[in-house]
Parts: structure tokens; C-alpha cells; sequence
């Protein structure tokens, strides 16, 4: 089940660049291009990202199931804000 947008501004390119390096190194999901969606693992994310307005979208569509939805989302915000 799908978690609620997460919005996040003052996002580089050369910021989204390493959130993506990050992101595949954490979960194994790869983040390719500035919009899509990917699952691995049991994760899953769908990302939006507007380069000239600096602004990404993250939205959680899978995640394991024992794993709490506040606690996956805590993670991202961790990791872009970070």
C-alpha cells in the first residue's frame, strides 16, 4: 500500500545525483532519471524531480511488511534531509 508524498526543496541536481547513489546502496532500488518508479527487495519508491525548481517527490509504494510506515518514512526524510 502506498505511504503519502513526501516533499522536499533546495534538492541540486548534484544532490538528487548522490540521494540516488544513496537510495541503491540502502534498498538496492535504483533511481534512474528524474521521474519513475522501482522495486527491489520488497522496496519500492516513486520519485518525481524537478531540476529547475529544485523540488523531489518520494512516495513509498512497497515496503516489507513488519517493517512501520513512520519508520520507513523517517528514513527518507533522514536521508535527504541528512
Amino acid at each position: 500500500m502506498p505511504l503519502g508524498e513526501q516533499r522536499f526543496t533546495g534538492i541540486t541536481p548534484q544532490r538528487f545525483s548522490d540521494l540516488a547513489v544513496k537510495v541503491r546502496d540502502l534498498t538496492g532500488v535504483t533511481v534512474t532519471g528524474n521521474a519513475g518508479t522501482a522495486v527491489k527487495s520488497g522496496y519500492g519508491l516513486k520519485w518525481n524531480y524537478d531540476p529547475a525548481a529544485q523540488v523531489l517527490s518520494i512516495q513509498v509504494v512497497a515496503k516489507p511488511a513488519l517493517m512501520p510506515a513512520g519508520f520507513v518514512q523517517g528514513k527518507i526524510k533522514k536521508l535527504v534531509e541528512g
